[in-house]
């Protein structure tokens, strides 16, 4: 099913690959994103309005992948992230009521991705790691991306 936040993250890879070329982390969320719906209890609690960095924190410190992504509140798309549990399931880390929450919608990235980047100076919270990329060296792309081939 295509949500908003498909329409957004496809005009956004559409202007990287007119500004910027070359490998488009937008266009290969759009090419492996999955549909998830978070289970509510049993959260690690994170602090309000700080998803990337919750997540991150849980995804290192735990080792459970990291997923970058939208979930769509009274039907408006907010960039979000979460993590999965090791059987899979999705584990919501900051948001303290989910009822209000649909159309969950993200990309799965290995904990150790998410460790190079986190701590990579061009980390920002309110972009993840997917906004984060675009900070990142020639090198440290490659890196990424063989991590990302590998997983």
């Amino acid at each position: 099913m295509k949500t908003l936040a498909h329409a957004i993250i496809a005009m956004t890879a559409e202007n990287w690959a007119r500004s910027k070329g070359g490998w488009n982390p937008y266009q290969w969320w759009l090419d492996n994103a999955e549909t998830h719906e978070p289970r509510d209890g049993g959260r690690y609690k994170g602090e309000p309005k700080n998803c990337f960095s919750n997540a991150a924190i849980n995804s290192i410190a735990c080792g459970l992948p990291y997923v970058d992504g939208y979930v769509h509140v009274h039907g408006v798309p907010l960039r979000h992230a979460w993590n999965l549990d090791e059987d899979g399931h999705p584990i919501e880390v900051t948001l303290p009521n989910m009822s209000h929450c649909h159309d969950w919608i993200g990309v799965k990235i290995p904990w150790e991705v998410v460790e190079l980047v986190a701590t990579h100076k061009g980390w920002t919270m309110g972009e993840g790691v997917i906004g984060t990329l675009c900070f990142l060296s020639p090198k440290e792309l490659a890196k990424v991306l063989k991590m990302l081939k590998e997983k």
